[in-house]
């Protein structure tokens, strides 16, 4: 696909009442120690915009990646794109990885590129987030992989086309983190 649209607004009557309208792509796996399964989105343009996710998950298991490509812009306006578990390993989350890199990744509003493990008292390990981007800008966002408990927190790699990114640019709280605690 040329642009791919994710809102996380959806229009009157398309749930029953009462259903909270949020609108996403989910893999999830919640049975013993499965994976959650693979996303993987190749289009020139991506938006995930108003509270709208791309998420994979799963609670004991090898959490499933996250695979974007083909990207020329990414944009996250009060959007998530995350990868989680518990007890197990987070997925990793790649944009455009082996491929050219982006012209830009944006991130506003509360946005975030998140991996996680959750479970203070497990020993869980965040996935690796790799952006192939020339250009990389936070606004009151984030991209984080953090741990609960005791295990390792993940990577960060920010690049272009296996060089330095043209700019990295934080504004109003935006923070880049990896933490374990």
């Amino acid at each position: 696909a040329n642009s791919v649209q994710i809102n996380g607004v959806l229009p009157n009557g398309v749930l029953p009442a009462g259903t909270p309208a949020t609108g996403g792509l989910a893999a999830r796996a919640t049975i013993g120690n499965g994976s959650a399964g693979l996303v993987s989105i190749n289009t020139r343009q991506l938006a995930v915009q108003n509270g709208a996710a791309i998420t994979a998950s799963t609670d004991a298991g090898t959490g499933s990646d996250i695979v974007l490509s083909g990207l020329d812009t990414l944009d996250l306006d009060n959007g998530t794109i995350s990868a989680s578990t518990q007890t197990g390993r987070a997925g990793n989350l790649t944009v455009n990885f082996g491929g050219t890199a982006a012209t830009a990744i944006t991130l506003r509003n509360n946005s975030s590129l998140a991996l996680a493990a959750n479970d203070p008292n497990g020993s869980g390990t965040a996935g690796n987030i790799s952006l192939n981007t020339r250009q990389l800008f936070l606004d009151n966002s984030s991209i984080f992989a953090s741990t609960a408990g005791s295990g390792q927190a993940g990577s960060l790699t920010v690049g272009a086309n296996g060089g330095t990114a043209d700019a990295i640019v934080l504004s109003n709280n935006s923070r880049l983190s990896l933490s374990s605690t």
